[in-house]
């Protein structure tokens, strides 16, 4: 999660964020600005849904863009690459913590998850506890078909993403 560093840079709404935990990811090919507009542009988002938003439809609106994001369009696979780098996947868990009796949320959350993955080649990521909490807001809510479904996709992806 944030360190404390970080959350007053975010409070003072700098939204060039540091850098933490450690990935092994395979870059796309593009250029260097762009990548950083998509980058600041994904921390937005998670700042907004995690420290400003006490509104359930605000934070389902936030994690739904950012699903769709990394799944439609050509540019969705850097803005895959973008949250999978700096425990950004770890965020949008940390995101729905408030939310647990949210099922509609919480499917949101998988979904990301589950997008944010499925255009990589061969990537090679530390989860930080992702499918722990995938499993886990699915034991919670067996009724949602929807979270179920995003849930299942998201542990697919994964647990089996980049293998060969």
């Amino acid at each position: 999660m944030w360190s404390s560093k970080e959350k007053k840079r975010k409070k003072s709404h700098d939204r060039n964020p540091v850098s933490v935990g450690s990935h092994l990811v395979v870059a796309p090919d593009d250029d260097g600005d762009d990548d950083n507009t998509k980058r600041e542009e994904v921390d937005e988002i998670l700042y907004n849904i995690i420290w400003k938003s006490s509104i359930s439809e605000i934070v389902r609106e936030g994690l739904r863009k950012l699903a769709n994001f990394c799944y439609y369009g050509e540019e969705a696979k850097a803005y895959g690459f973008i949250l999978c780098q700096d425990e950004r996947l770890s965020r949008v868990a940390f995101a729905t913590i408030d939310w647990a009796e949210n099922p509609a949320i919480l499917s949101e959350a998988c979904r990301v998850i589950m997008n944010a993955l499925v255009k990589q080649d061969k990537l090679v990521i530390e989860t930080h506890g992702l499918a722990d909490f995938v499993l886990k807001v699915m034991r919670k809510h067996p009724d949602s078909e929807r979270l179920q479904e995003y849930g299942c996709g998201a542990l697919w992806n994964l647990l089996f993403r980049g293998s060969s």
